[in-house]
């Protein structure tokens, strides 16, 4: 047949151009094909029958036991099982499904460019045709590794296991024929394939069944469950029989009711439109976007220089003519760190890089990405993680063969994507990733040997000299010298490079243009988008995702979708538009708004309103969607923390944030019972140094502890009860014995506390207590107070990767050893 009409098909439920949709999805090379029993069809076997289905087969299987199972195959399997006959029941399945001929069509069907075959036969009919089109798939099952074969190009998963794993340990566990084989567990469900079989549901251009039953119960519910998002790319392709027998299907699908030849007929007839949408043509990226420099180089202007430091805007234009060294007005400081990060690369596949709120992560990233491509390396930068990245690596994976890079900024976010770079391992890809957590809070697989972690800190003295030129060339600091800026940067501002932005921004100058645009975008709709705009700079700051549905839930309308916002001149100076994401370009800039525009006392209001909201929708019952779940629990805790809400109310404003938690109690009376509430209390109250609440707040927090388990894990608590502790002696009205015990009740909570960032905050502050001690004790108290440095620095020399996997400064650590050595060194003098 050289070509098919849906003509020929009587009571068709498709049209020609369902046809013609469906080969040009199957033809981008991102299709998957799902096998059932139908499929093999057609198909001989050794003893020279049919590949039988379910019944057919249930009958063989009756003949040999002499039971009835009224065609059940699971009763008939079981039944074989139950009389001793597990043996002939392999044997007999063995010779049924072990294949001498395949059809045609067979062949024409395993030609197309699938992404990946799912199977639920035993026999090896798509293993074969491939073999016959020079196409070799390898097949596994759901209880082999998927990272392990995820990097194979052609890989066809056996859902229920083939004939080759078939044995009597298998037989009634993962070999799924009999009841108690389906009982042992859900053999896609329940196995370590069904995330990535999600992901690629979800990811590819179609979902195409073929020879395949909806009524496999554990299918159906998988697909149930993605049936809104799922439905639009489903394909069944079903014997000629009338739609209104095929009313199941249609639920889930588009249902070509076509028959397996007709299809293979069909596609033989499309062979030059395959071609043409086949991506050799050109490889297209969905979820990477490809590096290259810049060709025409605009000339950066003052207004330029002033936007990116303002709202942290720029384009790759900015980057490239600074790493090309065309700064002839100096706009973009190269940090020293970029450099470092660069020869750390050359060593190791994986570089995974951690720093605070504005240490400039992602300007780094970029600036990375330039000199790589400068370098004539081949730079990928991950710009859309909803898009198909599982489908993009695979497409480098065959068309590259020396090393390509794969940037990640905002981990966070993007963790699926690190975490299929991880699980696949390959030594062709190496990537550098951006985060403000540790890597081990981030992701849930494996972390590859050879990564190497790397933490910002302060800025280096190059830093801020190349900082001082940028600000002096614009002139938006005022009347300070070359000196005083100096001094501002390293004193007033730590070498922190987000204190000087918010210094800068803080500025006559600056604050007077953000007031009057602020003034304007606030006043809009008579200030109806007020919680809109609180939403946005709080979710921006705490690096949420701020999606269209998250900020509407959060603020109970609609008002983010109106166009008079989105497209308003301001709007867009401070954020911008991505789909239904909205990127905010500086968090710095945001704290600075929230901080700086707003009252505490609508602050308080706004957030706890936002916490219950966020409280309410973190639970799986309220919110069906997981995605959303999670975003709106991470939510919760940042609104929760002293930490996070301390950067966005008025400096020192404690009380504010004593009523907020007083208040928060009364909306949430669950809280009353947590002991974080009480820990982020007794932080609030050590900020306000009363020590004596504090430690009630403290010994709270361990009484709900208690009661919630005897084996409660009491690590947080334990380091803010040392943060207690440490400050308490530094005090200058403690006496030096005091000081000396309470030093001791201190390293008491800690040493036994695993690696962590609040740990070494603590740890940090021995230095202070060595220098208050110093003189003032005996040397028998001294040498023992010295026992207890050299055992805090022995633990931190005998740290392993994976301890520091899970801090997110890693410079604390450094610091810390640092600090500990040094006390040592001194007190030898």
């Amino acid at each position: 047949m050289n070509e098919l009409s849906v003509k020929d098909i009587k009571t068709q439920c498709f049209n020609d151009s369902d046809l013609v949709r469906l080969i040009k999805l199957i033809a981008s090379g991102k299709a998957i094909l799902f096998a059932g029993a139908g499929f093999s069809t057609g198909a001989i076997n050794i003893q020279n029958d049919d590949v039988p289905i379910g019944n057919v087969l249930a009958n063989k299987i009756d003949q040999m036991t002499g039971e009835e199972s009224h065609q059940n195959l699971l009763v008939a399997s079981q039944y074989a099982i139950d009389n001793d006959m597990s043996n002939e029941l392999i044997e007999l399945m063995k010779d049924t499904f072990t294949v001498k001929e395949i059809k045609p069509y067979h062949k024409t069907i395993i030609a197309l460019p699938w992404r990946r075959f799912y199977t639920t036969n035993y026999d090896f009919v798509i293993r074969d045709a491939g073999v016959q089109n020079g196409k070799r798939i390898k097949c596994v099952t759901t209880f082999d590794s998927p990272t392990e074969h995820l990097k194979e190009k052609n890989l066809c998963v056996h859902i229920n296991g083939h004939i080759d794993c078939l044995n009597n340990e298998t037989l009634n566990t993962s070999f799924k024929l009999t009841d108690s084989s389906y009982l042992y567990n859900d053999a896609l469900n329940d196995s370590i394939w069904v995330d990535h079989f999600q992901k690629e549901l979800a990811s590819s251009s179609a979902i195409v069944f073929i020879g395949y039953s909806i009524y496999d119960y554990n299918i159906e519910k998988l697909l149930f469950k993605n049936k809104d998002e799922l439905k639009n790319k489903i394909y069944f392709i079903t014997r000629e029989k009338p739609c209104d027998k095929i009313k199941k299907e249609q639920q889930y699908g588009k249902v070509i009711n076509i028959g397996i030849e007709k299809f293979a007929d069909y596609i033989s007839s499309q062979q030059a439109l395959i071609k043409e949408y086949s991506l050799t043509k050109e490889i297209i990226y969905e979820s990477l976007k490809k590096y290259s420099i810049s060709d025409d180089l605009e000339e950066i202007s003052h207004d330029m220089i002033r936007d990116f430091l303002i709202f942290g805007r720029c384009n790759e234009n900015y980057i490239d003519q600074a790493i090309q060294n065309c700064q002839k007005n100096k706009h973009l400081i190269i940090p020293d760190w970029t450099e470092k990060v660069l020869g750390i690369m050359s060593q190791h596949n994986y570089v995974h890089i951690t720093g605070d709120l504005g240490t400039g992560k992602s300007i780094g990233m970029k600036i990375i990405a330039s000199k790589l491509a400068n370098l004539a390396e081949t730079v990928f930068i991950v710009h859309d993680r909803c898009g198909d990245y599982i489908g993009d690596v695979e497409k480098i994976l065959e068309h590259y063969k020396q090393k390509v890079y794969i940037l990640v900024d905002n981990a966070e976010q993007n963790y699926e994507v690190l975490e299929h770079i991880y699980t696949i391992n390959s030594p062709i890809i190496h990537c550098v990733s951006f985060s403000r957590r540790g890597i081990k809070q981030i992701i849930n697989c494996d972390i590859p040997s050879q990564a190497k972690l790397f933490s910002l800190d302060k800025m280096g003295d190059s830093d801020v000299e190349q900082l001082i030129k940028i600000v002096e060339n614009i002139g938006i600091v005022g009347n300070y010298s070359t000196k005083s800026l100096k001094s501002l940067i390293e004193v007033e501002c730590g070498f922190s490079l987000p204190n000087f932005l918010l210094e800068i921004l803080k500025s006559d100058q600056i604050a007077k243009l953000i007031k009057k645009d602020f003034t304007e975008l606030n006043n809009l709709g008579n200030g109806k988008y007020r919680d809109t705009f609180i939403a946005l700079c709080l979710l921006g700051v705490l690096n949420c995702e701020l999606s269209f549905s998250t900020i509407g839930i959060l603020t109970n309308n609609s008002n983010i979708r109106d166009s008079i916002l989105l497209e308003h001149k301001v709007f867009k100076n401070f954020f911008s538009i991505d789909g239904d994401t909205i990127e905010a370009k500086s968090p710095i800039f945001l704290i600075y708004l929230v901080q700086n525009h707003y009252l505490d006392s609508i602050k308080k209001e706004v957030f706890l309103k936002f916490a219950v909201i966020a409280d309410y929708n973190k639970q799986k019952e309220n919110l069906n969607d997981k995605a959303l779940n999670l975003e709106f629990e991470k939510i919760f805790k940042e609104l929760v923390k002293y930490v996070s809400l301390s950067k966005l109310f008025t400096k020192d404003n404690y009380d504010v944030l004593v009523h907020y938690f007083e208040q928060l109690k009364n909306d949430l009376s669950w809280q009353e019972n947590e002991p974080n509430y009480w820990v982020q209390l007794a932080i609030l109250n050590l900020a306000r140094k009363r020590f004596d609440t504090a430690k009630e707040m403290i010994g709270m927090a361990r009484k709900k502890a208690k009661n919630i388990s005897e084996k409660y894990i009491l690590n947080y608590i334990d380091t803010v009860e040392a943060r207690y502790d440490l400050e308490l002696a530094l005090k200058s009205t403690t006496s030096i014995p005091e000081c000396y015990d309470l030093f001791f009740e201190a390293d008491n909570l800690l040493k036994n506390i695993e690696a962590s960032d609040q740990k070494y905050r603590r740890v940090n502050q021995y230095i202070g207590i060595f220098k208050k001690l110093n003189g003032s004790i005996s040397q028998d108290k001294l040498k023992i107070f010295l026992d207890r440095i050299k055992t805090q620095l022995c633990r931190i020399e005998e740290l392993e990767y994976e301890n520091y996997a899970g801090i997110e400064r890693i410079h604390f650590v450094h610091n810390c050893e640092a600090n500990l050595k040094k006390i040592l060194q001194d007190a030898n003098q």
